[in-house]
């Protein structure tokens, strides 16, 4: 669908719609069939055209964005008739013998807009859930991934309904006119810029708006003793940082808060690990256009934080390359210290104390995540307590994409929170602590999970450069436990991207020793993608 005709698109999706006929179990069963012989059929499109917009190594791609899509329209398969099914509520003694329900209704014709680093997975992933409900959809593509874009307007139609599923190619003026119709929902993911334009828009109708944006994520590194928890704790700031999109991505990590006398050694850790990580920087994603490239140039050109790089900075403009870069407190007053960064630059900011980050970041506005490495109980008890931001995660990075994305998470478009078409779901913050023996609990209003490991190392196996797991030491069999929010207690060798052992130390019935079985021989296929194939199982 080419960038004309806006308002004909509209009325023509909205005519559809009150056909009836997406609101049907077998319509919403077939197309999202059809979408998921899309994603197996189009697989190597897919990978070309993020390799075009990006330049994303298949690995990531697969990783990051097509693997995530194939398990979400699986278990929107899976679940779609629960789903659909009216819950009884109960009603009072007076209204006697009435009965009530609550009936799943979808919204109507929904407008998606998807944003640029993730081209493909951020605007399937919510298509998912606006099928499942029975809702027409317009996708609107970020135009600043012209490849993805150009793949999406090509398949879609030849997979799905074309009378109910559109997809409009074009710039702001377009998204500007899309604007002007009347939507039943818009999902729009994007920057704090254009989400306030996007929602005076839908404000002249009424209409409601799930909005995904960004924000500064700190990470506080505090001095930990073992040299293997801090070997896996720099592993995962880099994973973090660097390997998702070469750091185009909301949830990485933006800077780092370190006592100043262990700074030496944090900085040491973190070139040595690049260094492992990436020999070569081929298979590391670029900036996505000339403009973002400039913006990312011009924070660390200014003297005052050129001064404070410690390593890399090299630019290639040609490439759309950049370096990945180490800063040492760059002034606090800069851009870069202001502004989501949204790239390959590490900032290190040191203090006199740890227990200062916790006022460095109150002092600055609520991140999106925090991550925190320490095994002082009483620093992450205050952390918990006296900061807020989307989510929390103690000792590892990211593992709330992988493990959580069924009970709580920022985004509103992950699996049944699309199909629910929530604007915000939140249970206080996400907490994820990770270290020693310990149960799974849960606490009044907040979700604290705890994940187990032992302390044993041995060889790990290094997997080709760009195709590090953003979370090496997460075992697939916790993801699994915590998906399925079992109270075992496990143990599992330190594991390797590319090997992983596990040994069971107790469960509490044969039913769940059944379920870690199951787990385990999922496990044994040792995929890149394994995670995202055993949530929910």
């Amino acid at each position: 669908m080419e960038s004309v005709g806006v308002e004909g698109v509209a009325n023509e999706v909205r005519t559809d719609y009150e056909s009836g006929k997406t609101r049907s179990l077998a319509w919403r069963r077939s197309q999202l069939k059809a979408l998921q012989r899309l994603l197996y059929e189009e697989e190597e499109g897919m990978f070309t055209a993020l390799k075009q917009d990006l330049g994303k190594h298949q690995a990531e791609a697969y990783r990051d964005e097509v693997g995530i899509l194939i398990k979400s329209v699986n278990y929107a398969l899976e679940n779609l008739k629960k789903w659909m099914t009216p819950c009884r509520v109960p009603v009072p003694l007076l209204a006697f013998p009435t009965r009530g329900e609550l009936v799943p209704e979808p919204l109507g014709v929904v407008l998606i807009f998807s944003s640029w680093n993730f081209p493909i997975g951020l605007s399937l992933e919510p298509l998912i859930g606006a099928i499942a409900a029975g809702n027409a959809i317009v996708l609107k593509p970020s135009e600043l991934a012209p490849a993805s874009s150009n793949f999406l307007a090509k398949s879609v139609p030849k997979y799905l309904d074309s009378m109910s599923v559109k997809v409009v190619r074009g710039g702001p003026d377009v998204g500007q006119k899309l604007l002007e119709q009347k939507w039943d929902k818009i999902f729009f993911t994007g920057s704090s810029r254009v989400a306030r334009i996007v929602m005076a828009a839908a404000a002249k109708h009424l209409t409601p708006v799930a909005v995904e944006l960004g924000g500064k994520s700190p990470a506080i590194f505090d001095s930990l003793s073992s040299a293997r928890d801090r070997k896996v704790a720099v592993e995962r700031i880099v994973g973090a940082k660097w390997v998702p999109c070469s750091g185009q991505v909301c949830i990485g990590v933006d800077y780092v808060l370190v006592e100043e006398q262990f700074a030496p050694i944090l900085i040491d850790q973190l070139k040595a690990t690049l260094e492992k990580f990436y020999p070569r920087f081929d298979c590391l994603s670029r900036i996505i256009n000339e403009q973002h490239f400039q913006r990312l140039s011009n924070l660390i050109k200014d003297p005052s934080v050129a001064a404070t790089i410690i390593h890399g900075g090299s630019l290639d403009s040609e490439t759309l390359f950049i370096e990945p870069t180490i800063l040492l407190d760059p002034p606090l007053d800069a851009e870069i210290m202001n502004e989501e960064i949204f790239g390959p630059l590490l900032p290190i900011i040191t203090l006199k104390k740890i227990e200062d980050s916790i006022e460095f970041i109150r002092a600055r506005p609520k991140p999106l995540v925090i991550y925190a490495f320490t095994k002082d109980e009483k620093l992450r008890s205050r952390i918990t307590a006296e900061t807020s931001s989307g989510s929390l995660t103690f000792n590892d990075t990211m593992i709330q994409v992988l493990s959580l994305c069924n009970l709580i998470f920022i985004t509103p478009w992950h699996r049944s929170r699309s199909f629910h078409c929530l604007l915000v779901v939140r249970v206080r913050r996400i907490a994820i602590w990770r270290s020693g023996w310990e149960w799974v609990r849960t606490v009044p209003r907040q979700v604290l999970l705890r994940h187990v490991q032992s302390h044993e190392s041995r060889a790990e196996e290094e997997l080709p450069a760009g195709v590090h797991v953003p979370v090496p030491a997460m075992g697939c069999m916790e993801a699994a436990l915590h998906a399925i929010r079992l109270p075992l207690r496990l143990r599992h060798s330190a594991p390797s991207p590319a090997g992983l052992e596990t040994r069971l130390i107790s469960t509490r019935s044969p039913l769940l020793l059944a379920a870690m079985i199951t787990a385990a021989i999922i496990c044994r296929n040792n995929r890149l993608y394994l995670p995202f194939d055993i949530i929910n199982r």
